[in-house]
């Protein structure tokens, strides 16, 4: 059986970011994304005590939202993030800095960095002479 190849969107991330999206739909699509591709039986397994049928009615809101898209192989539908890798990543850090720094992508680099540093001494400083301005002249 050949499966049909279904590409991912490239969804703009303040769309995501920017939705307001029901607590437990927002748990489903974190599984989603999280996991890369499940079934409405794994999102059951990950989040008691949703029924299978009240997983599959939020997924299919999800791939209505444009939030997650949906592959079919035998009688199985997969889901799996509508978003690709790079765009999704951008997302998360928007969202983090809107909801914990006041939308500030420089505190939350900064609040990063400083972990870094904790974790990783020295990390701080390559980070700044990575991006460093070459002298003018």
């Amino acid at each position: 059986m050949q499966m049909a190849r279904i590409e991912r969107r490239e969804v703009p991330a303040r769309l995501i970011t920017r939705s307001k999206l029901p607590l437990r739909e927002r748990e489903v699509a974190d599984v989603v994304f999280s996991r890369g591709e499940v079934t409405a039986n794994e999102v059951c397994g990950i989040l008691p005590p949703l029924s299978n049928s009240s997983v599959r009615v939020m997924l299919e809101r999800l791939e209505r939202k444009g939030v997650v898209c949906k592959r079919r192989e035998g009688k199985r539908n997969f889901y799996f993030p509508a978003i690709s890798e790079e765009p999704l990543r951008e997302t998360i850090l928007k969202r983090v800095a809107d909801d914990h720094f006041d939308g500030s992508l420089f505190a939350t680099a900064l609040k990063i960095i400083e972990m870094m540093e904790i974790q990783q001494p020295g990390s701080a400083g390559r980070i700044v002479s990575r991006y460093r301005a070459p002298p003018i002249g």
